[in-house]
């Protein structure tokens, strides 16, 4: 998923209290091949498994690798990222390393939209549920419930009560929805 070699690495990853965007976020972070603004990054947290109230942090310490659309870094530790996979994307990636089902396994269609360091009040977001509020602490978390697929969704379920499927329906799985995180083993 990434080339290149790294030679700014510090002992603590990158400037401590420092701003990186644009072609500085490549000093540091390394480029998913697939382009589009996309990059590899860590953090650690999760999401409360199916059936848990709201959705809500899990704070077990299990680390993950994000492929996302990184817009920047501020403060040296707060990530400003954004879906920059497509739908087809997303599912041919699960599919090929995982179950392909957006919920479940070791790689979710979870983003983290706003911080690395979780207790520095980080945020994610289930794409899925874009129209219908998301985010850690309420809303957003995993779900069976009926859910319409949209030209903004990243899965969906047709409406049917049940497990979600990425939204391939929606224009052939073009649309740019989707972020994945992959669970360390």
């Amino acid at each position: 998923m990434i080339e290149g070699g790294f030679n700014t690495a510090q002992p603590n990853g990158y400037p401590i209290g420092g701003n990186l965007s644009g072609t500085s976020l490549n000093l540091y972070f390394p480029q998913a091949k697939l382009g589009g603004g996309n990059y590899i990054y860590v953090y650690s947290g999760g999401i409360s498994p199916l059936g848990s109230p709201y959705g809500t942090l899990n704070p077990t310490g299990q680390n993950y690798f994000e492929l996302a659309d990184v817009s920047a870094v501020t403060g040296g530790y707060q990530m400003i990222s954004s879906s920059g996979l497509t739908v087809a994307q997303a599912q041919s990636i699960d599919s090929k390393v995982d179950d392909g089902l957006p919920q479940s396994g070791n790689v979710t269609a979870l983003l983290v939209t706003t911080a690395v360091y979780w207790s520095a009040g980080g945020s994610g977001t289930w794409p899925a549920n874009a129209g219908a509020g998301s985010g850690f602490g309420g809303r957003g978390g995993p779900t069976t419930a009926a859910t319409p697929g949209s030209a903004t969704t990243c899965f969906d379920n047709g409406s049917v009560v049940g497990p979600q499927q990425y939204s391939l329906a929606q224009d052939g799985g073009s649309n740019i929805n989707c972020a994945l995180s992959f669970r360390f083993q």
